[in-house]
């Protein structure tokens, strides 16, 4: 199936050149390529202040939500263990030893969870 045509009002016909030097040009290729965009695209949204996501923003966002979720899923199985009715037997072959990993495994992923959530405010400010 064929794309749609745009309407003659969205084609991009316009064409306009940037005089740079050789640093402030790869500057610009450097932060375009960091987004995923070509140079053209990331000029043209930079001057009308269209939004501009990174890809860095987009994967450090992914990594939280996974190490969010992991935290969860860790907190759900001890939950699951520490609320029944009869410990003993719901702990079975769980000993104190082996809660407490767990309760270090989760203290981890919180840690990595608050590294994660720091660089994406760097980045946020940038």
């Amino acid at each position: 199936m064929a794309r749609p045509r745009k309407a003659e009002e969205d084609k991009r016909v316009y064409r306009t050149t940037v005089w740079a030097n050789r640093e402030e040009h790869l500057l610009m290729q450097t932060r375009a390529r960091a987004t995923g965009l070509s140079l053209s695209t990331y000029l043209r949204n930079l001057g009308c202040s269209y939004p501009i996501k990174s890809r860095a923003d987009q994967y450090l966002l992914s990594l939280l939500v996974s190490a969010k979720n992991e935290l969860g899923r860790q907190g759900g199985l001890l939950k699951s263990h520490l609320s029944k009715t009869d410990r003993k037997k719901n702990l079975g072959s769980k000993t104190p030893e082996d809660i407490d990993y767990i309760l270090e495994s989760m203290e981890q992923k919180q840690n990595h969870l608050i590294s994660i959530a720091e660089q994406v405010l760097m980045e946020i400010k940038k």
